[in-house]
């Protein structure tokens, strides 16, 4: 069964309708105007067009108009000019009775195509002007009512238009606040090369608006958060710095941090031991250490008091052949007793001084494993999230030792373990 006009019309309005718009209850924003715009422009290129002036754009000429249009295909490379249509009749005016019937057939099958892509052009209109009134207040449109025939007859373009006319005018306050949405903070849930190309997209985007945000600005911006990020080492970020001024363009800095990123992410994939490995190889061997470092201290006291005991003995020989007197040889036999005594106490102060060094490195190396090891009994209790700060704890982001906030809650000897401290 062959598909009326107004079937073909009805399933491209439906295929509209299943992509409505941003629902904005409420006081209107340029910035809404934009995003407004911009979404019925999707829908627009969402629907295939048969038109010469078509092309890959589908109906975008409906929402953005002309001129506009030329503009956009024309920095596309393929410069494409719209021009209105009007509903074809029913039957192909150029069939006579002296058309033969090779070119009747040819000539009809292509006003039937002329005829579906006006049903086509007909539908995506109607379904786009349907979402900007599910969209908005009825306030903000109610003025293009006419009497008896509602808003039939309006297009899409007639919405944009007078929204940006009567309610979305670009002043003081919408340009503050476009540049200042503009500036954000960047989220490292956005990937950097994400990033980057926002900053691109938008600036096109208020460009249109009117508002002008300069390549300088964006650089600068760019920079700034590559700093905050706290993602690029300080060699990395003075490496940057040191480049030529000429050499700082929008192209170099996201070539050069993006670059950077992904040896940070290669770096971090071929990584095959975890933190928390890491700890307890440290741990172990901070163990084997101290047990090194204590059987080292006592064979070198054997060995003093083994030398002790030669000297007492080579001494007794000194004095039974000496020709000295016994209370001269008892003199200086007292005397080299005396500071070898003197030594060997000196030895076993360091000897316990550094034990409890020893056990103070021990006593925060466990300190930082209860602090930073996974926790138990995940199904009974709630889970601990592992900490943001990148030190690589399972503890809440605000009790971190890396923060300055936590420094006295720090264990003796602690050290941090990232690359550029909090600040």
């Amino acid at each position: 069964m062959k598909v009326t006009g107004k079937a073909a019309q009805a399933a491209v309005f439906e295929r509209v309708r299943a992509t409505p718009f941003t629902r904005i209850p409420g006081k209107l924003t340029r910035r809404d105007y934009i995003l407004l715009k911009n979404e019925a422009a999707e829908g627009a290129c969402a629907i295939e067009s048969g038109y010469e002036w078509s092309g890959e754009f589908g109906h975008l000429p409906l929402v953005i108009g002309a001129a506009e249009y030329l503009r956009i295909t024309t920095d596309n490379g393929t410069p494409l000019t719209y021009l209105p249509e009007t509903q074809p009749q029913a039957f192909n005016p150029a069939i006579t009775a002296n058309s033969s019937e090779y070119q009747a057939r040819k000539k009809t099958a292509e006003w039937e195509e002329k005829r579906e892509c006006w049903y086509a052009l007909c539908g995506t209109n109607e379904g786009l002007c349907h979402n900007m009134r599910d969209a908005i207040d009825e306030m903000y449109y109610k003025q293009l009512k006419r009497p008896i025939i509602g808003y039939r007859g309006l297009k899409i373009k007639d919405y944009l238009d007078h929204l940006e006319t009567k309610w979305c005018k670009l002043t003081t306050s919408n340009i503050k606040e476009m540049k200042a949405n503009y500036y954000q903070k960047w989220s490292q849930e956005l990937h950097i090369t994400d990033f980057g190309k926002y900053l691109d997209d938008e600036q096109i985007e208020l460009g249109k608006a009117g508002v002008i945000i300069s390549e300088d600005d964006k650089l600068q911006h760019y920079t700034e958060q590559m700093y905050d990020s706290h993602q690029f080492t300080r060699e990395m970020m003075i490496l940057w710095e040191n480049k030529p001024t000429a050499d700082k363009t929008w192209t170099n800095a996201t070539s050069y941090f993006e670059g950077e990123t992904e040896k940070i992410e290669t770096f971090q994939a071929n990584s095959t031991r975890s933190a928390s490995e890491s700890k307890y190889e440290s741990a172990a061997k901070m163990d084997e250490s101290e047990a090194n470092t204590g059987d080292q201290l006592r064979e070198y006291l054997d060995s003093l008091k083994a030398a002790d005991a030669a000297q007492k003995q080579e001494y007794a020989q000194q004095m039974s052949s000496s020709t000295e007197t016994i209370a001269e040889m008892n003199t200086k036999f007292e005397a080299k007793i005396s500071a070898k005594d003197e030594q060997i106490a000196m030895l076993f102060k360091q000897n316990e001084a550094i034990l409890r060094t020893l056990t103070r490195l021990s006593q925060t190396s466990n300190d930082e494993e209860k602090e930073n090891a996974p926790p138990k009994n995940c199904g009974q209790r709630k889970r601990r999230e592992k900490c943001g700060h990148g030190c690589g704890g399972w503890h809440p982001d605000d009790t971190c030792w890396e923060l300055p906030a936590n420094a006295s809650k720090r264990p003796a000897n602690w050290k941090s373990r990232l690359a550029t401290p909090l600040k």
